[in-house]
């Protein structure tokens, strides 16, 4: 769905990524949401509106889209807001220019982050440090399960001791 470049860019008029016009807060959404040529971006935590729309046209360039890396970079004049159409989780991580940056909640459900003027190299990394634990605790234990299994079969092609 979302590698359909012109179903997402032609149809629904919005990239995987892209510039906010404005960014203000959840409460202002019903009214900021009746200019539907703009892009807009509700945080939870605004303290009022930035507004990003006089500036001149950010480039965006993704150099890697994998399911648990997002890789760009980013050209704008000016400090910008933008925002990622992919669903926020607590374990994505966003650096800027190898610098930890914070994610915003936007949208209700997407990742946003503010960017200084300038070209960044931007990097999403979805990191799942417990879910390898998880996969190490499994992997021993099937291990353990195995030498058991391997023993006791043995074991059974052994006559008992008594009879010996």
């Amino acid at each position: 769905f979302w590698f359909d470049t012109l179903f997402r860019e032609v149809i629904m008029g919005y990239p995987l990524l892209y510039r906010a016009d404005f960014i203000t807060s959840n409460n202002q959404m019903d009214t900021a949401l009746k200019n539907p040529f703009v892009k807009w971006a509700f945080v939870h935590s605004a303290k009022g509106m930035e507004d990003f729309s006089g500036q001149p046209a950010a480039s965006i360039r993704l150099t890697k889209f994998e399911p648990n890396r997002i890789e760009g970079i980013i050209n704008t004049p000016a400090n910008a807001g933008f925002v990622l159409l992919q669903n926020h989780y607590p374990r994505w991580e966003l650096a800027v220019d190898g610098n930890p940056q914070p994610i915003r909640i936007a949208n209700t459900s997407f990742m946003s982050f503010q960017i200084p003027g300038g070209e960044h190299r931007f990097v999403f990394r979805y990191k799942a440090a417990d879910l390898r634990f998880g996969l190490l605790i499994n992997l021993f234990m099937l291990t353990t399960i195995g030498v058991l299994a391997i023993i006791r079969a043995r074991r059974k092609n052994q006559p008992p001791p008594l009879f010996q």
